[in-house]
């Protein structure tokens, strides 16, 4: 079995408390992506430090000392959006409802007979154009705006030394 895995926080460094408790392996520690709107603002407002707390963890020990040291910290304290261990499947309630009632707001309502007309009856209208007729228009669209452009290109050369 490899021991590939660590736990990690994130640290406010004004306040000097720990934000967010994560498990990882590779530089998952340090990567900005893939993080809640919450972890965002913070790191956004106050930045942070990374701190290693245990290395080298199996999967499962990792997974038992990030459920750990959220539940140490507490869940209010911190970012996270679970309790730790198993990632979306460790949703608390309370988040597991506003995801519920976010996700009913995002359904819209039914279109009526009459806007689905008026929306077929668009698309059917919109044209796609030739290649040619592309080419038309460019050449069409340089020619009515050639001074503009030129213009345009001399003041980008303008401070270039040559």
């Amino acid at each position: 079995m490899v021991n590939k895995y660590y736990i990690y926080f994130h640290i406010n460094p004004l306040k000097n408390e720990v934000f967010y408790v994560g498990r990882g392996c590779g530089n998952r520690a340090y990567v900005k992506r893939n993080r809640n709107k919450y972890w965002n603002n913070t790191v956004n407002k106050y930045g942070y430090i990374i701190d290693l707390v245990e290395i080298e963890l199996t999967w499962q020990e990792s997974i038992d000392r990030e459920v750990f040291y959220i539940n140490k910290i507490g869940i209010d304290n911190l970012t996270n959006m679970t309790i730790g261990g198993e990632g979306s499947k460790g949703h608390i309630q309370e988040t597991i409802q506003k995801m519920c009632i976010a996700r009913r707001k995002r359904k819209s309502t039914p279109h009526t007979e009459e806007t689905k007309k008026k929306m077929s009856l668009a698309r059917r209208k919109r044209k796609k154009d030739t290649p040619e007729e592309k080419k038309e228009k460019t050449r069409q669209y340089y020619k009515d705006n050639k001074e503009r452009i030129l213009k345009r290109m001399k003041d980008k050369y303008k401070y270039k030394k040559i």
